[in-house]
């Protein structure tokens, strides 16, 4: 089976029209603003397209319902398979999702000259990488767990730290079931 080591992108970052400076800076630096040499990635083995598109979204909807205040789309998402100086060190997450930490690892770079060559080399063929994931597929992934009663889901959204996510889970899933 193929092995994806997939990027979460923190922003709508043009990843088709920006530098890869600009890339770098866009979804590159660290909380303190320094530079990322240990960038975060989801490594995972998908038999197919659709087996690789499924788990994108459900790993892009644990990692976001654990890390941000809403669903919000960033992306697209990146596959650096192939492109990474060296395998990905694990590195366990620390999403609300087994999952996600089971499969969360980091890309170990020694200095911006790598990663900017990482970078390039991922550009080079990004019309094969890019991931793209809508918010309405995160939400409709989200409320299918809800609905399916899964422990993890129930708990992140019905324990009360996650209000917008919940809220906005709730109106997705009351809207689809009656279209206007």
């Amino acid at each position: 089976m193929p092995r994806h080591i997939v990027r979460m992108a923190k922003r709508r970052t043009a990843w088709e029209s920006a530098s890869t400076d600009e890339l770098i800076q866009a979804e590159f630096l660290d909380r303190h603003g320094g530079l990322d040499l240990r960038p975060s990635v989801y490594v995972f083995e998908a038999h197919d397209v659709q087996a690789k598109h499924e788990l994108v979204v459900r790993l892009r909807a644990e990692h976001a319902v654990s890390l941000m205040k809403s669903p919000n789309a960033a992306g697209p998402h990146v596959d650096f398979k192939g492109v990474t100086p060296r395998p990905p060190e694990f590195s366990e997450g620390t999403t609300r999702f087994s999952l996600a930490n089971r499969v969360h690892h980091e890309v170990v770079l020694d200095d911006q000259a790598e990663l900017h060559a990482m970078l390039s080399a991922a550009r080079a063929d990004l019309a094969n990488r890019l991931l793209p994931v809508s918010r309405d597929e995160v939400l409709d992934y989200a409320g299918a767990r809800l609905a399916a009663e899964d422990p993890e889901w129930v708990a992140v959204l019905n324990e009360g730290s996650k209000p917008e996510w919940k809220k906005l889970v709730d109106k997705h899933w009351a809207a689809k079931a009656h279209p206007q």
